[in-house]
Formats: structure tokens, sequence, C-alpha cells
């Protein structure tokens, strides 16, 4: 199983402490400009249209005419009882709360994957001293039973030896289930995890 996408970009909580960051940096942008001038411009245009008054045959009035208005409106902030420096300063703390957070984040995520890549060699090894375990499993219980053939071994250390090779084959079959659950959480972790993942260790535990 291999995967190029880099953890760091794919893990969803480093996304999600990434973008609480850019919100926290936005809003303090916003609280630094607090004090600032603001400059409003609007403007209006109206067409009106009057029918004529009609009195003893002689038209009085009547006739189409345009208005525009224009406005321009400048505030300027006063002093609110240290309102606007307050919401500056919770704003900064919180971009700072933002920034520890994400480098939080990002530690715990290079210690899981550490912990989750530690689990997936322990388990390659298991595997293979269980695979090992099942070879002197059999082989023992081949011996027994030839010497249950001729007369040396009897059905009790026959039956022992078989216990002994289910044992083993079962201590196998954990070993791969733990193998295959440390896989995918080692690639869950890291945030690489695709469906042909799945796909490909499906096939392994066919071998």
């Amino acid at each position: 199983m291999t995967g190029r996408t880099k953890p760091r970009r794919s893990s969803l909580a480093i996304a999600a402490a990434e973008y609480n960051l850019e919100a926290s940096r936005k809003n303090l942008k916003a609280r630094k400009s607090d004090h600032l001038p603001t400059i409003d411009f609007s403007g209006g245009w109206n067409h009106n249209v009057t029918a004529p008054i009609v009195s003893q045959g002689i038209q009085i009035g009547g006739g189409a005419f345009d208005r525009t208005s224009l406005a321009l409106s400048l505030s300027i902030p006063i002093y609110s009882g240290g309102a606007v420096s307050s919401r500056k300063r919770a704003a900064e703390y919180n971009v700072i709360s933002a920034q520890e957070s994400l480098n939080l984040t990002e530690r715990q995520l290079t210690q899981n994957i550490r912990n989750a890549y530690r689990r997936v060699n322990t388990d390659v090894l298991v595997i293979a001293q269980r695979q090992q375990s099942i070879t002197s499993a059999q082989s023992a219980l081949d011996a027994t039973e030839l010497g249950a053939e001729v007369g040396t071994r009897n059905i009790v250390e026959v039956l022992r030896a078989r216990e002994n090779l289910y044992r083993a084959l079962r201590q196998y079959a954990d070993a791969r289930y733990n193998y295959v659950l440390d896989s995918l959480i080692l690639r869950q972790v890291a945030g690489i995890l695709t469906p042909q993942d799945i796909i490909d260790l499906n096939e392994w535990l066919l071998l």
C-alpha cells in the first residue's frame, strides 16, 4: 500500500485548526479597523410622470421630471470606554490561541502516526513469529502421529499436538487481523486512507 498525499494536508483535524486560525486572523484584522473612519456614499434617481389637469378645455400641468440625489457621509469613531481596544485585544488572544491549537494538533498528529506505524511494524514481526509457530506445531504433530503409528506415542499426545497446531493457527489469524486493523488506523490517522487500500488488504487476506 502506498500513498502520495501528505498527512498534514489530508488531516481533517489539521484543516479545521487552520481554518480556525485563518478566521481568527480575519477577525483581528476587522477589529483593528474598528477605530478607523468610514465613508458611506449613497445615491438615488427617480423618474416621475404626472397626468395633466384639463379644465374648461385648458390643459394645466402634467409631464415628466427626473430627480437625482447624492449623499456622502463620514463616520469617525469616538472613545467608547475602551470597548474597541478590548475587542481588539480579545481578537489578538484568539489568534494566539488558534495558533497554539494548530501547533498542538500537528504534534498530536505526528505522535499518533508514529504510534500507529510502530504497531504495524510490531504486527509484521508477530505474523512472522506465528507462521514459524505453525510450522513447528505442524512438524510436532506429524512426528507425534508417526510415533503413534509405530507405538511410541499415545492418542493423548496426538490430541495435544493437534491442539497446539490449532492454537498456532488461531494466533496467526489474530495477528493478521491486528495487522489489517492497525494498517487501516495508520492510514486513517495519516489522512491517506482510500477505497483501494480496502481492496488491497482484502486481496492480502485471501493469500
